[in-house]
C-alpha cells in the first residue's frame, strides 16, 4: 500500500513538472477572433457599415497581438493581463478610428523648416466654367470664396522654406478654364519613423462669378472646404488621411460630390432647406446623419428630393472613420 501511496505521489509529481515545461496554449488568434467578434457586433447594432477589404488598415493590430501573445507565454498571470491588455488596445483602436482623425502634424516637431509663402493670383481670362484641381502633400487646406473680386484665383501658398513652392498653372481654352495648383513634395515624404517635416498651409480663394467643378486630392492633410459661397457645379474628392470638413451652398441646380476613400473624420455641412441625398457604398464608417434624413437602402434622404430642381447629391465611397452629416 505504501508503495502504491509512493507511485501516486510520484506520479503527481511529475505530472506537475511536466505542466511547468508544457509550451502555453498562444492567444495570438483567440485575439483575432474577439477582434472580429467585435466589429460584427459593431456591424450588426448598426453602428458601423464593414467592407472587409478595408480591413486591411488595421493589420498593425496583428502586431500588437503577436508581442502581446510572446509575453503571456513567460508567466502564468500574464495570460489574464495580456486579454485585458489586448481589449483595451481594440477599445482605444476602435475609438481613434471613428472619433479622431489622425494628425496632420506631431506633437513634438524635430524639424526646423520655416514657412515661406508664395501671393497667387489668376485673371478668368475670358473663362464661362473652371475646373479646378488642388494637389497637397501634408499639411492644411483651406478653401473658400472670394469678396467682389474680378480674379479667379487668390491664394497664399505657404510651404517650408527647404522645400520647392507649389505648382500653379491656368489655361482657357474654348471658355473653359482649367486650374490646376500642386505640391511638389511627395506624400511619402509626409510621413517618417521618428522625424515628420513640416506640412504645407493653403489658403484658396475661388471666384463666385463662374460656375466650378473642383476636385481635391488633399492626401495627409486636414482640409475644410466651405463652398457655400460658390458657384459649385459638381465636387470631387479623393480623400487621404485626416480630418475633411466640407459646407455645401444653400442653391445649385443638381449638385453632385463624390468622397472616395480616406481615413479620418468627414464631416459634411449641409444647408437646412436643402433637399439632399446621401449615399454610402462601402468603407468601414461610423455614420451619424441628423433626423431630416430618412434611410433608405444605403442611401440617406430628405424629403422632397426626388422633384427639386436645387438639390445635393453626394456619393461617400470606401473609407475607414467617422462621417457626421450636420446642418
Amino acid at each position: 500500500m505504501m508503495s502504491d501511496l509512493g507511485l501516486r505521489i510520484y506520479g503527481t509529481e511529475q505530472r506537475t513538472e511536466d505542466d511547468r515545461h508544457r509550451p502555453r496554449p498562444s492567444l495570438f488568434w483567440p485575439l483575432v477572433l474577439i477582434t472580429a467578434g467585435v466589429l460584427l457586433l459593431l456591424s450588426n447594432l448598426g453602428l458601423v457599415r464593414i467592407a472587409w477589404w478595408e480591413l486591411w488598415r488595421l493589420w498593425p493590430l496583428l502586431l500588437v497581438f503577436a508581442g502581446l501573445d510572446i509575453l503571456s507565454r513567460h508567466s502564468g498571470w500574464a495570460g489574464a493581463v495580456v486579454v485585458v491588455i489586448a481589449l483595451a488596445v481594440v477599445g482605444w483602436a476602435v475609438y481613434l478610428l471613428y472619433t479622431n482623425p489622425r494628425p496632420t502634424r506631431p506633437l513634438y516637431s524635430l524639424s526646423d523648416d520655416r514657412l515661406a509663402s508664395r501671393q497667387v493670383s489668376e485673371e478668368l481670362g475670358g473663362a464661362k466654367e473652371v475646373d479646378v484641381e488642388l494637389r497637397m502633400s501634408v499639411g492644411e487646406l483651406h478653401l473658400q470664396g472670394l469678396d467682389r473680386s474680378p480674379h479667379l484665383l487668390e491664394a497664399d501658398l505657404r510651404y517650408p522654406e527647404q522645400g520647392a513652392a507649389p505648382r500653379v498653372s491656368y489655361r482657357v481654352s474654348e471658355g473653359r478654364g482649367q486650374l490646376l495648383i500642386e505640391s511638389r513634395r511627395a506624400e511619402s515624404d509626409a510621413v517618417g519613423l521618428f522625424l515628420q517635416p513640416t506640412g504645407e498651409s493653403w489658403q484658396v480663394n475661388l471666384s463666385r462669378e463662374v460656375p466650378l467643378s473642383i476636385r481635391v486630392k488633399p492626401g495627409a492633410s486636414s482640409a475644410v472646404l466651405d463652398l457655400s459661397r460658390l458657384w459649385l457645379r459638381d465636387l470631387s474628392i479623393d480623400a487621404g488621411v485626416g480630418r475633411l470638413e466640407v459646407r455645401f451652398p444653400a442653391e445649385g441646380r443638381d449638385m453632385k460630390a463624390r468622397i472616395e476613400g480616406g481615413v479620418g473624420e468627414v464631416v459634411l455641412r449641409v444647408p437646412e432647406y436643402l433637399p439632399t441625398r446621401i449615399e454610402i457604398e462601402g468603407g468601414l464608417r461610423s455614420i451619424q446623419v441628423g433626423t431630416r434624413f430618412v434611410r433608405q437602402g444605403d442611401a440617406y434622404e430628405t424629403a422632397g428630393f426626388a422633384s427639386a430642381e436645387s438639390r445635393l447629391e453626394v456619393l461617400v465611397d470606401g473609407g475607414v472613420g467617422l462621417l457626421r452629416v450636420e446642418s
